[in-house]
């Protein structure tokens, strides 16, 4: 299975003809649709997530997966976050930077 599969009806129109406009003779048409081949289509989308369930299955485990993901980050750095934010508090942002070059400068030097 492709990720074509995924968007039903993409080169079908109302009478149901597949890439009938190709062949009206009309060659502003033609173009217009060369154009725009290859873009993602915001619309178009939408539709086949209305109409296939499959892709709308994918995209809410996809969303789950991500909220999850952010959720767990945060929990996992809130510790970190606090600790930090204690530590402006105690020393100030004179402390900070001097800790941050006393760190830049010992990567300078290199161990020795």
């Amino acid at each position: 299975m492709d990720i074509e599969d995924f968007f039903e009806n993409k080169s079908r129109h109302r009478n149901k003809r597949p890439m009938q406009h190709y062949y009206d003779g009309d060659s502003d048409r033609y173009r217009s649709h060369d154009s725009a081949y290859g873009r993602f289509n915001v619309l178009q989308f939408l539709q086949s997530l209305k109409t296939n369930k499959k892709l709308r299955i994918l995209i809410i485990a996809v969303l789950i997966i991500v909220v999850s993901i952010v959720i767990g980050l945060v929990l996992i750095l809130l510790p970190l976050l606090s600790g930090i934010v204690s530590y402006i508090y105690e020393n100030g942002i004179s402390g900070v930077v001097d800790e941050v070059l006393a760190f830049v400068t010992s990567l300078w030097e290199g161990a020795k």
